[in-house]
């Protein structure tokens, strides 16, 4: 298993010098103190694979991959705000979220903020190829849309008979898609041709459907109790996901019934969910595989074998309790 130190080192242990680039930004000193806990904390997963991107095909172009780097962690901080004030979430790794923190509108306000910094650092990116450059901009601006569209679904897709279909595609799109831009813009950035680059993106829009696989899995039977994360949450509020989709495979029409009555009791749906648990896992578990070997398979069309080991290991580790447990 990958340890944080062991994961930081996929990114050629450029996480330190990220987290200096991304706090060197220059701001009103009013503004620095809700930037700074708008960036806060987080294992700066998507950036590291943003660089990763880069080193899968042997690129030696660390500053401009750090900026790559700093560009989506922007786009992804603002996400998570947004997500946050739509799910009215009190907490995120086990700290008040950005809104209950200061406000709403202060919410909206850094999150529209991060945007115009995540097309900063791009700006502030050297090519030889002006068309990289381009290619950057493009890539980051098309992510935001799908981000926005994902999140939409999310917000609308209120039945649970949506199939898994339905529930994988909005995974992808509301968190593929960010990890897959995060490979494909570290690709372009390293000097990737056209399959390449979309390769990374189809990698890391795989790994984005399997994190939220699990992470869908993880609300369903409890993992995030150790960390201030409600339990639950995605069947009280009645949404279509993987796990949940999953979840009513197993389910008489009286106990799916009883789910989607809007006076569920905790203590019945954790005893019903343990019930099933055997066969609810037997079917994520597979399913996470799926995407594994997927995973893998695209992972052998890329030179760095060691590079592609270690995505690979940090796709299997989302399948452990004790990465949920820490992240």
């Amino acid at each position: 298993m990958l340890s944080k130190e062991i994961f930081s080192d996929l990114a050629v242990s450029k996480i330190v010098d990220l987290e200096r680039l991304l706090t060197s930004v220059h701001l009103p000193e009013k503004l620095m103190p809700l930037y700074l806990y708008s960036i806060r904390g987080g294992r700066k997963f998507r950036s590291l694979l943003t660089i990763a991107g880069g080193n899968l095909i042997e690129s030696n172009d660390s500053e401009n991959l750090l900026f790559a780097a700093a560009s989506i962690e922007m786009i992804h901080k603002a996400s998570l705000i947004r997500d946050d004030i739509i799910d009215d979430d009190e907490f995120r790794r086990g700290q008040l979220t950005f809104h209950k923190k200061f406000s709403i509108k202060e919410g909206i306000m850094i999150g529209d903020l991060l945007v115009g910094l995540s097309f900063d650092f791009i700006n502030k990116m050297k090519f030889d190829e002006p068309s990289a450059k381009y290619n950057c901009y493009n890539t980051v601006a098309s992510v935001f849309s799908k981000l926005c569209i994902g999140q939409l679904k999310d917000f609308y897709s209120i039945d649970n008979a949506n199939g898994l279909e339905n529930a994988n595609n909005i995974n992808s799109e509301k968190t593929g898609s960010l990890i897959g831009t995060a490979m494909k813009i570290g690709c372009i950035t390293g000097g990737g041709n056209k399959e390449q680059t979309q390769n990374a993106y189809f990698v890391g829009d795989l790994i984005g459907q399997l994190f939220q696989l699990m992470n869908d899995y993880n609300n369903l039977i409890g993992f995030e109790a150790t960390n201030k994360r409600e339990i639950y949450t995605d069947l009280f509020k009645n949404k279509s996901t993987t796990a949940s989709v999953i979840l009513f495979r197993h389910l008489s029409i009286e106990q799916a019934l009883a789910i989607n009555n809007d006076e569920l009791d905790k203590d019945y749906l954790g005893q019903l969910i343990n019930s099933k648990l055997p066969n609810i896992e037997k079917d994520i578990f597979e399913y996470a595989n799926d995407k594994i070997n997927e995973i893998e398979g695209l992972l052998k069309k890329f030179p760095n074998e060691e590079v592609c080991n270690k995505i690979l290991a940090v796709a299997n580790d989302f399948k452990e309790k004790w990465f949920w447990q820490n992240i």
